[in-house]
């Protein structure tokens, strides 16, 4: 008879609750009454199989499973032949891990504190795997098979697709689930890395709110920048790991965790009373300027920007009357609301610097928007201070990355210590004259 809830294994495991059914593949909740404790229980129904390709990989998940003594991964209990009158049935029973999957926290945004714990714990798990000789590859990391355990740790499930590398006897078969497959996974090969891009693809999902093949793509790249809010430093990090080309990703699990978790460094300026963040390795800066706030010595900003936006709603009204005043009207209409975003952006926006050797990146963001900007390092020619003369020939100090043909303005309302030492700051790590 096929399997139910009266079906008992070996008279110990019955089974209590179906999990999921894929064809010939069943996985059960059930009851140890040795142990008095909840158990998983895979089978496969040889009645049903299709190409022995199924047993092959069920029998190669028996057999790591085996081997495996790690907290976090299901541990192996026993494997039991069930003859039954429809058909034979080779079943795996492994330890219950209860909890919650990732996949559950589809359309929840997670923040980048929490993505980066869930990345520390499974790049544990994966150094685990990948230091075998060979190397043990999960090949089907994604959201449904990471539990987020009773105990808050992450642990990795189901290994119906596990491979040893460079195994000889290995056939080219593709497996693994569409978005969180690397390029190479496509074409029947996989290396360590593979779950590299499959764990990446998995925090992005986190961070987005939305699976990986859901988002855009330019040469099989993610685009998944403007959709995320996290440092860009972490930013950078998540582009290494789904990265399509494999020399360019991450090779190894150990040094994705040792990016991972490098200092950061980050300390304030060395200026009383500034708020300014700063961290620098060899390979990266990342400044932060917070919002300035509405204080006592800005609030004339604020009254400042809000005639101004009062000045350009009358000039919009004059400029409907007055075609004649158009010219005029729309200079004094470009260099006032400039100067008022720019303002206000100072008070209410922050802004975060990063450069790498190659590339440098600008975030602004206010009231939920942001702006990003990116730049090729090697077209800096200076960091600076600049003089902005507003409408009442007041001169405001802000600095600038000037490019050859293009300045990038920032830092607008700090003191001029601060912007000394932001631009000095920046011309020394990027040996600009």
């Amino acid at each position: 008879m096929p399997l139910t809830t009266a079906t008992c294994l070996n008279e110990q495991f019955y089974l209590q609750e179906c999990l999921g059914n894929h064809g010939a593949r069943q996985t059960w909740l059930a009851w140890d009454v040795l142990t008095e404790k909840k158990v998983t229980v895979k089978t496969l129904y040889f009645g049903q199989v299709s190409n022995w390709q199924e047993l092959t990989l069920f029998e190669r998940e028996i057999a790591t499973l085996k081997h495996l003594n790690h907290p976090r991964l299901p541990r192996y209990q026993q494997s039991v032949w069930l003859e039954q009158i429809e058909g034979n049935y080779l079943c795996l029973i492994q330890d219950y891990i209860a909890g919650q999957a990732l996949a559950d926290l589809a359309g929840k945004r997670c923040t980048e504190a929490e993505v980066k714990t869930i990345a520390e714990e499974l790049l544990v798990i994966l150094v685990y795997l990948h230091s075998y000789q060979p190397a043990i590859i999960h090949r089907d990391l994604k959201p449904s098979n990471v539990i987020i355990g009773e105990d808050k740790h992450i642990y990795l499930i189901d290994f119906g697709s596990v491979q040893a590398a460079n195994n000889p006897n290995s056939t080219m078969t593709v497996v693994g689930t569409y978005g969180y497959m690397p390029p190479e996974q496509f074409g029947g090969r996989t290396v360590p890395a593979s779950d590299l891009y499959s764990l990446g693809a998995t925090l992005l999902f986190l961070l987005t709110g939305r699976h990986p093949a859901d988002l855009p793509q330019i040469n099989l790249q993610i685009q998944f920048k403007d959709r995320v809010n996290v440092s860009p430093a972490f930013e950078t990090w998540l582009t290494h790991m789904v990265e399509p080309a494999l020399d360019r990703r991450y090779q190894t699990a150990a040094l994705a965790l040792t990016e991972l978790l490098k200092p950061s460094l980050t300390t304030h300026i060395p200026i009383p009373n500034s708020l300014i963040t700063l961290s620098k390795t060899a390979e990266q800066l990342d400044i932060t300027l917070p919002a300035l706030g509405v204080r006592q010595k800005n609030l004339g900003s604020v009254v400042e920007v809000s005639l101004i936006s009062l000045i350009l709603l009358i000039y919009t009204v004059v400029l409907a009357r007055i075609p004649s005043l158009e010219e005029l009207v729309a200079i004094a209409w470009l260099g006032a609301g400039i100067f008022g975003v720019f303002k206000l952006w100072s008070i209410f926006g922050t802004t975060q610097l990063h450069f790498e050797r190659d590339q440098f990146t600008i975030f602004w963001e206010m009231a939920g928007f942001r702006y990003t900007y990116r730049g090729k390092t090697r077209r800096l020619r200076k960091s600076k201070i600049k003089k902005f003369t507003t409408l009442n020939n007041k001169q405001i100090e802000y600095c600038t990355l000037q490019q050859q043909f293009l300045s990038v303005p920032f830092g607008l309302g700090l003191t001029h210590e601060e912007q000394t030492y932001l631009v000095t700051e920046i011309a020394t790590w990027l040996k600009l004259p």
